[in-house]
């Protein structure tokens, strides 16, 4: 008798434990099918690849399509530090953007680095958007322009710059 008290608690134990690893199992992929689905905008300031023009970015880095996406900036922004070329002029900021798709991203322009100082010097934003599931974020963000001043990739990111770079390298070891 005592072998088989021995042999239905191991039984109980080892079903116990994989009912227990099962149920994580389950959460761990209800959090990846959840995942899969869910967008992150993120708005970034960055250079352009020559390092002559400071750019606002706004990027979906998730894995999800963002909806009904809407950038209201806290204050008006004039790019180029001209007053006529205002940046909520600019669509996604005016009329938002129906469908934003997984890792596409907008760049727009703000000044040249030259004038980096001329630059008004932060932008606040906010970004409200919604997933497929219905669920709503809110975000808010304070750029600071200036900090990207000394920010830039060698070589280039793009397959465009890189070439240009390594041909400029290639020219100053030749002679």
């Amino acid at each position: 008798m005592n072998e088989q008290v021995a042999i239905s608690l191991a039984l109980l134990v080892a079903t116990s434990l994989y009912t227990i690893v099962t149920i994580m199992m389950w959460w761990e992929s209800r959090k990846t099918r959840l995942q899969r689905v869910t967008p992150e905008i993120i708005a970034y300031i960055k250079t352009s690849e020559d390092h002559n023009v400071v750019m606002l970015v706004i990027e979906n880095i998730g894995e999800g399509c963002a909806y009904d996406l809407q950038v209201d900036l806290d204050e008006e922004y004039h790019t180029f530090a001209k007053e006529e070329k205002k940046l909520s002029e600019m669509p996604i900021f005016s009329e938002g953007v129906a469908i934003y798709p997984p890792k596409y991203k907008l760049q727009y322009y703000l000044g040249g680095c030259h004038q980096i100082n001329e630059l008004q010097p932060a932008i606040g934003l906010s970004l409200r958007y919604r997933d497929q599931n219905g669920s709503k974020y809110d975000k808010h963000s304070t750029l600071r322009v200036r900090q990207i001043a000394c920010f830039y990739s060698n070589p280039p990111e793009t397959f465009m710059g890189q070439v240009a770079y390594y041909l400029k390298e290639i020219n100053k070891k030749i002679g």
